[in-house]
């Protein structure tokens, strides 16, 4: 990996050999990783230490990367690493009901792996599927 901006910072041979194995190959890219891990971070360099190294980073950076890195929002952490809360979706909330449809959706199915269904199973397929196309069609 290109590791080549370390140099440019002020940092031992141990501390350069501990943040090339971290793979970051820009100054954005280990400022990320900070990021994302402060506390492993912290302990790889030392409290006090990864301060000064944040900021001799922060200063590599262009404009446009501090802009784009102070505006990204932080990784959120979750107790024991786990997200206990339930994802919003952007999908809006369907216009049907949604437990009717998975009625209507099971029976249809378990009559369609019939090998030969009657022709009293035929018509009640067909008429599952009237069904359930025009539940999925209210608007």
């Amino acid at each position: 990996m290109g590791s080549e901006f370390l140099s440019e910072l002020s940092l031992s041979v141990e501390e350069k050999r501990k943040l090339a194995e971290l793979g970051a190959s820009t100054p954005a890219a280990l400022l990320s990783l900070r990021r994302a891990a402060p506390e492993a971070f912290e302990n790889l360099l030392g409290k006090e230490r990864a301060k000064e190294v944040v900021e001799q980073l922060w200063n590599l950076l262009t404009p446009d990367e501090q802009a784009k890195l102070s505006t990204a929002a932080s990784p959120r952490h979750f107790p024991l690493g786990a997200r206990l809360d339930t994802p919003r979706t952007g999908l809006p909330t369907p216009k049907f009901d949604i437990e009717k449809r998975d009625r209507i959706f099971n029976e249809l199915q378990a009559l369609r792996k019939l090998s030969s269904p009657s022709p009293v199973q035929r018509k009640r397929i067909a008429d599952l599927e009237r069904a359930l196309n025009a539940l999925l069609d209210c608007k």
